[in-house]
């Protein structure tokens, strides 16, 4: 698997794995989008919140299972915007290869009915991310 994701890295012009910088540290974050449509997502202002917290927990467990085929995940983060391409999950993995092999298997995938976009993040969602990693996954 790693030859397989050195190569799917230099065919992306990513650097390799023994030279990264911590500049390079945000291409372990991913962005999938096309997930959701603004309205499946419950009001977080209903209900004390708790049916908008089961949903995100579910929509984390979601892709969090199909995110640990490519290696560790050390966090997910559910993001609701106006539009489903801005309706999307950051993810953060422990390494490089694991975020690219990752976005090459769900880019384009179907995922309830949609297809989903799956790149690396621009640094816009990264900085958004709790630092650390998910223990109770």
């Amino acid at each position: 698997m790693a030859a397989a994701a050195a190569e799917m890295m230099e065919q992306r012009g990513l650097p390799s794995l023994h030279s990264l910088t911590p500049a390079d540290e945000n291409l372990r974050v991913i962005t999938v989008s096309n997930l959701f449509e603004p309205s499946e997502a419950p009001n977080p202002n209903r209900d004390g919140g708790e049916a908008y917290t089961a949903w995100e927990e579910s929509m984390v467990d979601d892709i969090w299972a199909e995110c640990c085929r490519h290696g560790e995940v050390e966090r997910i983060r559910i993001f609701v915007g106006d539009s489903a391409c801005m309706c999307r999950a950051a993810v953060r993995f422990d390494n490089l290869a694991a975020a690219t092999a990752a976005v090459d298997a769900l880019d384009g995938r179907y995922f309830a009915e949609r297809s989903l976009v799956a790149e690396f993040d621009d640094g816009a969602l990264s900085s958004q991310l709790p630092r650390g990693s998910d223990t109770a996954r």
